[in-house]
């Protein structure tokens, strides 16, 4: 089984309630070290694109969980992964499928109590 490397980003916004925050600009940070540090993207990642409703604090967590080796259909450069993010995160927390841009794999979203999951699989 092939290594997994993981990287996160998070960030704490104060917004109003029900208001879903938005970490958009942490998107291309996220996808600049992942892609300088060789990590590769593959079918068994899972991807986390939360949100979470507050009155006060919330945090906007990316988290991805990559394989360091390099297996067909990858994600493996820079814009497609931040065009992936950006295009995931803007069908959250409604909800929503689809494929990954470059990459023979498909997205599920399932939208929960003021948050969601996505998970990338083969499709």
């Amino acid at each position: 089984m092939a290594q997994k490397t993981f990287g996160q980003i998070s960030c704490e916004i104060s917004h109003s309630a029900l208001a879903a925050f938005n970490c958009a600009s942490l998107i291309q940070p996220f996808c600049d070290h992942l892609t300088s540090s060789a990590v590769k993207f593959n079918g068994d990642d899972e991807l986390f694109r939360c949100f979470f409703n507050s009155t006060t604090n919330g945090t906007c967590i990316l988290r991805i969980a990559a394989s360091s080796t390099a297996p067909a259909g990858q994600i493996s450069d820079d814009s497609t992964c931040s065009d992936t993010l950006f295009a995931i995160s803007g069908q959250c927390p409604k909800g929503g499928f689809g494929s990954l841009p470059g990459a023979t794999m498909s997205y599920a979203i399932n939208a929960i109590a003021g948050g969601c999951n996505m998970l990338i699989a083969p499709p």
